[in-house]
């Protein structure tokens, strides 16, 4: 590298460094001042996980829709690879997180300490699931059975954690009320979700409701910011411990799901009516 290069990398981080500093409360800027193409990587890291997030949707979609005729094809591999990938992705999704953060450390930023803990334990989380299937006898036979009977459920799991993980992120600078909404429908679709049947019952009710919800109460939470004269720093404040709502109930929520679901014992008939590419291995 030579020395104009050395330069203009150095113009770089130092004018992200500042754009960071003054919009500490509003999420990160782009740097549209750095020379030679030089971009953040927050920008690039998140539209990749935005089209990874897309993929996985259409592929979960996909064997859901179609689970008897590609049950008929391909036996149980294509939904139960599906299944994998997306516990896969969970997990390679929350170890880069947690690296990205560890880095930030030096940083010495209490939110970045936060986060660190927060993300451990959502590895906690993972690890013991999986232990509680792998220490019993059978669990990677009934680990693959429950991937094969359940890929939406999993999927909607991976959504909730996933949410919860960036919920404290400063580019999900949400208002407060949707906070709270976000942490309420959350429960409500886990509590109601149909895990026999892999399907939600009242979907597109619940749907409409949290939209019709989401509109009202933001209108009025704007209304009382503007009555009450809230100055935008202590709306931050305020948004900031908002969001740690949905951080800790979607995680939670997500992971009650993803457990209900993986550790779930099937009888030797539903164990029998599941067509298992992948129950040799075992």
């Amino acid at each position: 590298m030579n020395r104009a290069d050395r330069g203009s990398v150095l113009e770089c981080s130092t004018v992200f460094s500042s754009k960071r500093k003054a919009k500490d409360g509003e999420g990160y800027d782009v740097g549209s001042e750095c020379p030679h193409g030089f971009s953040l990587e927050l920008e690039s890291e998140s539209s990749e996980a935005t089209d990874v997030g897309i993929l996985l949707f259409f592929m979960t979609v996909l064997v859901t829709l179609f689970k008897n005729p590609l049950a008929d094809l391909f036996g149980g591999f294509a939904i139960e690879a599906v299944g994998v990938v997306n516990l896969g992705y969970l997990v390679h999704s929350t170890f880069l997180k947690l690296c990205a953060r560890a880095v930030d450390l030096r940083e010495d930023s209490w939110k970045s300490s936060l986060m660190v803990v927060h993300l451990s334990l959502h590895l906690v989380a993972i690890e013991a699931i999986g232990v509680s299937i792998f220490s019993s006898r059978g669990g990677s036979r009934m680990l693959m059975n429950n991937l094969c009977r359940n890929p939406l459920g999993i999927f909607v799991a991976l959504i909730h954690i996933l949410h919860g993980q960036d919920a404290m992120e400063l580019k999900y600078s949400n208002y407060v009320c949707g906070s709270i909404l976000s942490a309420a429908w959350t429960v409500v679709f886990v509590a109601s979700y149909n895990y026999e049947h892999d399907m939600s019952d009242s979907l597109v009710r619940h749907i409409f409701l949290f939209m019709f919800l989401h509109v009202v109460l933001y209108s009025m939470e704007n209304e009382i910011v503007k009555s009450l004269r809230i100055s935008k720093k202590k709306l931050r404040k305020i948004q900031g411990f908002a969001r740690i709502i949905p951080c800790i109930v979607c995680s939670v929520a997500g992971y009650y799901m993803l457990g209900r679901i993986l550790t779930k014992r099937l009888s030797y008939m539903e164990m029998g009516n599941s067509d298992l590419s992948f129950s040799f291995l075992f």
